[in-house]
């Protein structure tokens, strides 16, 4: 999303110092790409630096671990 409009790092932080850092919603910003988030979202230098509440790293899921999240697939399918 952010490679195909760059301005959404500002738009996101426009919105939440806007309308949204008082109210009683969440962001959850998600990507396979660790290095970019770090990086080009919310480095120092960048509009979103200092308004993450929380940072939580996935680690690698197997596809048996990932098959557990759609328990109504058949196995024969999966």
């Amino acid at each position: 999303m952010c490679k195909g409009n760059t301005s959404i790092p500002s738009i996101l932080q426009n919105l939440w110092d806007e309308y949204l850092k008082d109210e009683n919603v969440m962001i959850v910003l998600c990507g396979s790409a660790m290095s970019f988030i770090e990086e080009e979202l919310l480095a120092e230098k960048n509009p979103l630096y200092g308004r993450a509440t929380g940072i939580y790293k996935m680690e690698s899921m197997g596809f048996y671990d990932a098959a557990k999240f759609f328990p109504t697939i058949p196995n024969e399918i999966r």
